[in-house]
């Protein structure tokens, strides 16, 4: 599992479209399987920082596929608590 995170987030940050899709998509499932819920907060937080609120469209264009792939993992309740955060902050547009 030490191994994975890195790979996916650096892929995530990679120029090839379909390269950050899957990591995209495989990112939730390696969250998921994390053994303390602090490490999880910490890169949920990260993703959050980069990502939701980036000030490129095509990195919270991303955040929307990664939501997307969280809904597929995760309760439908941490993600409406996820996305309800989200939407309160304020994007730089």
């Amino acid at each position: 599992m030490d191994h994975l995170l890195p790979c996916c987030l650096k892929y995530l940050s990679s120029n090839l479209a379909p390269v950050k899709l899957a990591a995209a998509a495989a990112l939730p499932c390696v969250i998921r399987r994390l053994p303390r819920l602090a490490s999880r907060v910490e890169v949920m937080a990260k993703l959050m920082r980069e990502y939701g609120r980036g000030r490129s469209c095509f990195q919270r264009v991303l955040f929307v596929d990664l939501c997307e792939a969280f809904m597929r993992c995760f309760s439908l309740r941490f993600c409406r608590e996820f996305l309800v955060e989200v939407r309160h902050q304020s994007s730089p547009t």
